[in-house]
């Protein structure tokens, strides 16, 4: 028994002496700056804000410039080779294109805002995954401290019901009933440091930290927001502004667009086009040129293709309405079922904690009693491991109250930080 408290007593001081201690704040700011899947997200959105500028440029001329030079040689024309050399300055402009340009700024737009919300979607989910894994650890430190508690208690208990064996008091079975649940202590103290050890890796993952050379340890810190009333909770309204639904209508906008532009094969195509430059036989070359056109391309047939692609475009747009219709059914159920388990983690925590203030007075007075002999070791016994269940069932329900908070804001679209 010695060699194990010694070995407990040891990873407890070697956690302590290899640790870093962190706040809320402080791991929060790590996160911003070292979460990887954060920094992803934000590298994605901008590479779709910047694709909204390559979809304006349809608006806008397209200018070029040519340098050409050839040599050419006709038998029947000429008994010497032809040199041509030219310079030329080229601009053209599109004046109609079936209305194709503003349909795919357009769809750009929503593309971008799309992304936006898958961004802000990605800092939701790291949010929870932060608050979660961080409750996580304080959960497991404190299950620490409990389990170490609960085996000197289980210690005291059997040296008890030794003593009242060696003076007659007490039969066997008791005493192996101790021992086993000493064990169980031992057991319960070894399996908390590696639960401690998994919760600390799974903060520092979120967190963007390695913790190859130290521990993690963070203080018991953590906000708590007020929860509302249901009754004065508009779901429906809640549901609209959701970043799932603001998604799905962004995602419709896009569908409608992108139809757009297939509808423009059917329309005509008028474009303006200029040049302006010199050409000669030598370079560089001296005799001036220039030309100036309009043109008007009429579509007559493709094979079917535009009207296929047409169509095809026509049903994602329909289905894109109806998922955003499905969406706002889906997001009510999800938001009442959040809050749900929201309200119920933080009345959960009412009930356990005093559950527990309950069976610490009763441990205490039930151990008075087995002393004095006014008690059964059965009845003890039942009173005891009452109260252990009961300590347990605190830290649990104080943990899953921030997750059910952490889950509720992830619903809602919103993060930990602007």
């Amino acid at each position: 028994m010695f060699r194990i408290k010694s070995t407990l007593f040891l990873i407890l001081i070697n956690w302590t002496l290899h640790a870093r201690t962190i706040n809320w704040q402080t791991g929060l700011s790590l996160l911003q700056q070292n979460n990887p899947e954060w920094s992803a997200a934000t590298q994605t959105l901008e590479s779709t804000r910047v694709l909204e500028d390559s979809a304006r440029s349809g608006f806008l001329p397209k200018l070029s410039g040519a340098i050409s030079s050839s040599e050419s040689y006709n038998e029947v024309t000429s008994n010497s080779s032809q040199r041509s050399e030219s310079v030329s300055l080229n601009l053209s402009q599109n004046l109609f294109s079936g209305f194709v340009d503003i349909a795919r700024y357009n769809e750009s737009k929503q593309n971008t805002l799309i992304a936006e919300m898958t961004w802000k979607q990605a800092k939701a989910k790291i949010s929870y995954d932060y608050a979660s894994a961080y409750a996580g650890v304080v959960y497991a430190q404190e299950y620490v401290t409990l389990t170490q508690k609960i085996l000197a208690r289980r210690k005291e208990n059997l040296n008890i019901v030794e003593l009242r064996f060696n003076s007659g008091r007490e039969n066997k079975g008791s005493v192996l009933l101790s021992e086993a649940y000493y064990q169980q202590a031992v057991y319960d103290s070894i399996q908390a440091g590696l639960q401690l050890d998994v919760a600390q890796n799974a903060l520092a993952q979120v967190v963007g930290l390695s913790l190859a050379d130290e521990k993690l340890l963070v203080t018991p810190d953590i906000p708590i927001k007020e929860l509302e009333e249901s009754s004065v909770i508009d779901f429906k309204k809640l549901g609209t502004a959701t970043l799932d639904y603001q998604k799905a209508i962004a995602q419709a906008e896009a569908a409608k667009f992108t139809h757009d532009q297939n509808k423009a094969a059917y329309y005509p195509s008028l474009d303006l086009t200029g040049s302006l430059g010199k050409t000669d036989s030598v370079f560089p070359p001296e005799k001036d040129r220039w030309s100036v056109g309009v043109s008007l391309t009429i579509p007559i047939f493709s094979g079917g293709r535009d009207y296929a692609n047409e169509l095809s475009a026509r049903y994602r747009r329909v289905a894109a309405e109806v998922n955003r219709t499905a969406i706002s059914y889906q997001m009510i159920v999800k938001l009442k079922q959040a809050y749900s388990q929201y309200r119920l983690a933080i009345e959960k925590v009412k009930v356990d904690e005093k559950f527990k203030q309950a069976a610490q007075m009763r441990s205490e007075i039930a151990k008075k009693k087995y002393n004095n002999g006014l008690m059964s070791f059965d009845d003890w016994d039942v009173v005891e491991n009452d109260l252990i269940q009961r300590e347990k069932n605190s830290l649990t329900s104080s943990r899953d109250r921030v997750v059910g908070s952490a889950n509720w804001d992830q619903v809602q679209g919103l993060g930990l930080w602007p």
